[in-house]
């Protein structure tokens, strides 16, 4: 089976098991588990400005780490995703119930036009669909967010993920952007050193 076909077959699995289980496996309380884990890490103290997705009913809700880096004085940019271009654009946000609206793929999004510098990140929040135990991220096929780590060496990629979606080894490809960290609701994987 050929690499693409293995990778749409790892997303369609953990689709299901989103649809099927995700109810039955407290969801809610892993999400609140995994922001509790990330907002204890050194990085996350140490950094000023945060990238962070805004969650779908099938990622970790992070949320309560928006909420909190706010709350502590941290710059909060959100992806704006360009369709035309099929990349995602940095947006500041300063209040996630007034800066925020329904856009790509019903994901909220910032209703500004006004860039944030990439190279002022500290810290990118990264979703995906799986994640590996060596740090390679599946996201969910549209290449929005490797473009986009790919343009950012100076940012810290942090990925987060319930512990059902980390597998042993994923197959790579050359445009895969390894992650630097990943937190599920058990553990906290460093793959810098």
């Amino acid at each position: 089976m050929e690499t693409v076909d293995r990778k749409e077959l790892m997303r369609k699995n953990i689709r299901n098991y989103f649809k099927n289980y995700a109810d039955s496996v407290g969801l809610t309380e892993k999400s609140r588990v995994i922001s509790e884990n990330f907002i204890e890490q050194d990085f996350y103290f140490n950094s000023r400005v945060i990238m962070v997705y805004m969650p779908l009913a099938d990622e970790v809700n992070v949320i309560p780490i928006i909420q909190h880096a706010l709350k502590n004085g941290k710059k909060i940019v959100v992806p704006k995703c360009d369709t035309n271009k099929s990349i995602i654009k940095p947006i500041e946000v300063q209040d996630i119930e007034k800066d925020l609206v329904e856009g790509f793929a019903s994901i909220l999004e910032p209703h500004k036009e006004v860039f944030f510098d990439p190279d002022k990140i500290d810290l990118i929040i990264v979703p995906g669909r799986a994640f590996d135990e060596n740090g390679c991220r599946l996201g969910r096929g549209k290449g929005y967010y490797d473009k986009f780590l790919r343009n950012n060496n100076k940012s810290l990629k942090v990925g987060v993920a319930f512990e059902f979606q980390i597998v042993k080894e994923l197959d790579k490809c050359e445009h895969d952007v390894f992650m630097d960290y990943l937190i599920t609701e058990s553990r906290v994987l460093n793959f810098k050193h």
